[in-house]
């Protein structure tokens, strides 16, 4: 696993503070309150409580767009990592669509949308981001995958109907779970793969799908 570690120290590294806040939360921490002080350090430490592997790496670092570090540190692309998590995902669907919408959000949105919520969070809880929001939400069990009304109600309130659309159509369709997990050998070929030539990959590929079949 020591690879691994040294894989998530460089991907830290160069991280901003926002982002993160981001994968920690995609992971799903609740105490986003201590990122203020030593952001990289907060997420080696939620990363390595984690039950990680390259393809969750490979997953949270799709998801935050930073596509220069699935080339640069993970050696492989957007498009390759979209294909392999075809086959299934870790990341829940509900933390991907929180943190979209924090994306998305711009700084008088969130004024707005603090505003609405005074009455239901303390002051000192509402002095930062969406995603800190979101968690302290969460601790009230006012927002959960399933319990979404809520911040629909205030992001059409604050006129931001395209984001309450996003939220309306994951609870029509029912995303409410997490992806499953990919097979253990899929993670095995790609744990090969970051450490060989490109050349390789379709026949990792293939031997993945082979032992997926048996499973």
């Amino acid at each position: 696993m020591s690879g691994l570690y040294h894989t998530i120290s460089q991907i830290t590294d160069e991280l901003s503070t926002d982002e993160c806040k981001r994968i920690s939360y995609l992971c799903g921490a609740l105490d986003m309150d201590k990122f203020s002080t030593d952001p990289r350090g907060m997420l080696q430490s939620v990363l390595c409580q984690t039950r990680m592997d390259y393809v969750f790496l490979m997953e949270l670092i799709l998801k935050i767009k930073r596509y220069d570090l699935l080339r640069q540190v993970l050696s492989t692309n957007k498009s390759t990592v979209e294909g392999l998590l075809k086959n299934g995902h870790s990341v829940s669907e509900y933390r991907v669509l929180m943190a979209d919408v924090s994306e998305d959000m711009g700084t008088e949105d969130l004024k707005s949308l603090k505003f609405l919520l005074r009455g239901t969070l303390p002051k000192h809880k509402l002095e930062n981001s969406f995603l800190d929001i979101a968690v302290e939400l969460e601790k009230l069990d006012q927002l959960s995958s399933e319990k979404m009304d809520l911040i629909e109600q205030c992001l059409r309130s604050i006129h931001r109907a395209d984001l309450a659309k996003k939220i309306s159509h994951y609870q029509q369709t029912g995303n409410t779970l997490p992806g499953k997990s990919l097979g253990k050998p899929l993670i095995v070929s790609l744990y090969i793969y970051i450490h060989c030539l490109p050349s390789q990959l379709p026949v990792l590929l293939k031997s993945s799908k082979l032992e997926m079949a048996q499973m």
